[in-house]
């Protein structure tokens, strides 16, 4: 049996895992899995974090075992050879997340004062164990070359991702209209 999972956002988002073809799909906030053989559609998963231009941002591990999903404030976890959702993780994700090249962990940007210990970049394992802040915006603050224009609670940072080989994260931070790249 073949499977698809779409996106009304961007029907190029197309994940080829093993023989089957993978694209998520989000309808109303809900996630679909459609076999490509008799276009059955089920429903998988519903509060989706999504929105018009990036659909649900569908990220494969590099073994190709599982595939994860934004929710609301959380991760979710598909087992490729059930189908099934395997679990929810990180609770009060609330931004892109990014996988790591070796599977091993995920990195994220923080936006709210409240969440743990504060604005910043968070990374966490594979499976949503040992969350933590590995930069607080004050730490980007003191990396900033313009810091006479605007003061720390100004700065959001965005986009984070990893480098190839894993040993890094590059980030953006703005202000005002402004970014900076950090390593």
């Amino acid at each position: 049996m073949r499977y698809i999972v779409f996106s009304s956002a961007d029907p190029k988002d197309l994940l080829m895992i093993g023989t089957r073809a993978l694209i998520l799909y989000t309808q109303n906030g809900a996630l679909y899995l459609m076999d490509m053989k008799t276009f059955e559609i089920r429903k998988i998963a519903n509060h989706l974090s999504w929105n018009t231009h990036t659909g649900v941002r569908a990220m494969r591990s590099p073994n190709g075992k599982k595939t994860y999903f934004k929710l609301a404030e959380s991760l979710g976890v598909i087992n490729v050879s059930t189908l099934q959702i395997e679990r929810y993780m990180g609770s009060g994700i609330v931004s892109t997340v990014r996988l790591s090249p070796d599977g091993k962990g995920f990195v994220w940007p923080v936006h709210n004062p409240n969440y743990r210990e504060g604005k910043g970049v968070y990374v966490m394992n594979e499976d949503g164990s040992e969350i933590r802040r590995i930069a607080s915006i004050e730490d980007l603050y003191e990396l900033t070359q313009n810091k006479d224009e605007f003061k720390p609670e100004d700065m959001e940072v965005q986009h984070p991702k990893w480098s190839p080989d894993g040993k890094y994260i590059l980030y953006n931070s703005a202000q005002f209209g402004h970014s900076q790249l950090y390593i």
